[in-house]
């Protein structure tokens, strides 16, 4: 007789693998998978085969590990982020009365003004230079403008005619303007130029001379503006008075 006698070992076989968090990435950073096992096979999700890889892009990348018949896999998703996008108004210049909208809301990050303000959103109405930055986990980014102030053109305009006849519509007629700067002072003179109303400001005339309603005609009006930059010059039109 014989006896034949043998044995067998078996291990449990631990495979780990961990190819990290989900990850953000900056525009400028790469990452490294490390799927580094012994006696393995690599299988990743574009078909590529090697135990580590390196990605720069967004995506969900996953890899499948085989050793001995035995398969572990992963994933990890990788979002990117850009540094904040600033864009500011070019600079400029504002006519007295005037404002400009600043506008950094489109900017995806913690927003800081040079006066410490953290409002996506400003208005400014004066000169200087307002800086501001905004920053996120990638980093901050910077903008700036200059603002000056400047007379600027301010031209008085009159309707051609107006009725002063007493039905309070259309009674009465002063200069206004094309923007809020500047100061007028404004006269009205018959045909042969003599005058008929004369005005240190934007006061209404009401078609009268002397408390006396003037003939219906037409009558020549001058102004000047002051505190713009058209400072001192002259403007002149015609006024219809019609009852």
């Amino acid at each position: 007789a014989y006896l034949l006698v043998d044995d067998v070992s078996v291990e449990a076989l631990q495979l780990d693998l961990d190819l990290g968090p989900d990850t953000v990435l900056c525009s400028s950073d790469i990452l490294t998978l490390d799927a580094s096992t012994p006696n393995a096979t690599y299988l990743w999700e574009d078909g590529s085969s090697a135990p580590v890889r390196t990605v720069a892009s967004a995506g969900t990348y996953w890899v499948n590990v085989n050793v001995a018949g035995c398969t572990v896999s992963d994933t990890v998703v990788v979002t990117t982020m850009p540094l904040p996008f600033i864009q500011l108004p070019n600079d400029t210049v504002l006519c007295p009365g005037s404002s400009l909208l600043l506008d950094v809301s489109s900017s995806d990050g913690e927003v800081l003004w040079w006066d410490g303000s953290t409002e996506a959103i400003r208005v400014v109405d004066a000169p200087g230079t307002f800086s501001v930055s905004v920053s996120n986990t990638c980093g901050t980014s910077e903008d700036a403008i200059t603002i000056t102030q400047d007379l600027c053109p301010c031209i008085p305009y009159l309707p051609n005619a107006f009725t002063p006849n007493g039905d309070g519509i259309n009674d009465r007629i002063a200069p206004v303007f094309e923007c809020g700067a500047g100061r007028v002072t404004w006269t009205v003179h018959d045909r042969w130029g003599a005058p008929v109303f004369d005005s240190s400001g934007t006061s209404f005339w009401d078609g009268t001379m002397d408390g006396r309603p003037v003939p219906v005609g037409v009558y020549v009006w001058r102004a000047r503006i002051q505190g713009a930059a058209a400072e001192n010059e002259v403007f002149m039109g015609h006024i219809s008075v019609l009852r």
